[in-house]
């Protein structure tokens, strides 16, 4: 039996045509968790609930347990809910697959794990694999990320430009329950409106319009030394709405990208187009004045100064200052690569 997709799951759930064993898994565990929510707030109507759901922890329980449970037969019910979330730890799992070889019509076992995967080579992982359900997510990567924060609004009834989920995903990061989290307060903030647009992420997401760490970069491409300092002071007062990890890792990614296109080349505009994965004509704009003024080996130190400021961020060899002194350290010195790299 093929794995099945997430969609295929909420369709099963929603409808009640439901397998006799799931097994959630992979390592996107945002996906897993949401199915596993799924399974547990709608399967069952509430009043089926009571008697005829019960909700494991995977490190709190037995195999035995587990089986005896499934062993019931359900109550006002044509099924009962077993759940099992983080499954891998439950001890002995693999004992499990004896249940597997004859499961209960009445009963669905679901068994959730967030992060990891049943060990494929054993019997319990080849029967659900053969004969029952298995989900596997995947990793949202960074270059899919606005692709998806799209298919989530509109899945909401709303709609966001390229460049705006761009705006989102390199603000967000990759933590996908943060992003959905903030995609669902924006959609409630904005009421009728069908369009989250930029000044929606400003006002309800937090970015602001002139001190963000998007307009930094901006400032450090343009080799624009007052402003830069100026949005780096600005970011390092408040630290506490955007911590430095994010931070250095939206500017990596930008620096990440102009070496890139420094490496590669590219001819034209549809050249740096595809190679950014935006048509965004400020962004194409951006990168280009950014490869007239930095050289590959100002870019080879900057990528020195990434790995090392993180190093620093992590207590490793610097006890001179907070995140804040890092950050306007490490911009001055992107600013003046350059001057800098030659000094040493």
């Amino acid at each position: 039996m093929p794995a099945f997709s997430f969609d295929d799951i909420i369709k099963q759930i929603k409808s009640k045509k439901v397998h006799p064993i799931y097994a959630l898994q992979g390592a996107e565990a945002y996906f897993v968790d949401q199915l596993t929510e799924c399974f547990q707030n709608e399967l069952l109507s509430e009043e089926e609930k009571a008697f005829n759901q019960e909700i494991y922890f995977g490190k709190e329980t037995s195999v035995s347990t587990i089986v005896d449970a499934l062993s019931q037969y359900p109550m006002g019910s044509d099924l009962r809910l077993i759940l099992v979330r983080n499954a891998h730890e439950l001890k002995n799992i693999d004992q499990l697959a004896d249940y597997a070889s004859e499961p209960y019509a009445s009963s669905v076992l679901v068994l959730s794990l967030p992060g990891k995967t049943l060990d494929g080579r054993k019997k319990l992982g080849t029967l659900v694999k053969n004969n029952y359900a298995l989900y596997e997510s995947k990793t949202i990567y960074e270059n899919q990320l606005p692709a998806w924060i799209r298919s989530q609004v509109e899945k909401r009834g709303k709609s966001i430009s390229e460049q705006n989920a761009q705006l989102i995903a390199d603000y967000l990061g990759t933590d996908l329950k943060k992003i959905s989290n903030e995609i669902e307060k924006t959609i409630i903030a904005i009421g009728a409106s069908t369009d989250i647009t930029r000044q929606h992420i400003e006002d309800f997401i937090g970015i602001n319009r002139e001190f963000n760490v998007f307009e930094l970069v901006n400032a450090i491409f343009n080799r624009n030394p007052v402003r830069a300092q100026l949005i780096a002071a600005y970011l390092a007062d408040n630290m506490n709405k955007q911590p430095l990890v994010l931070i250095l890792g939206s500017m990596f990614n930008s620096f990440l990208k102009l070496y890139l296109l420094k490496v590669k080349s590219p001819k034209n505009d549809q050249d740096i187009s595809a190679l950014l994965g935006t048509r965004s004509i400020s962004a194409i704009k951006e990168y280009k004045t950014a490869l007239g003024n930095f050289q590959i080996a100002d870019l080879d130190y900057a990528m020195y100064l990434f790995k090392r400021y993180d190093q620093y961020s992590k207590g490793i060899d610097y006890t001179l200052g907070d995140d804040g002194q890092l950050l306007k350290e490490l911009v001055f010195q992107l600013i003046h690569l350059s001057s800098v790299r030659t000094a040493k």
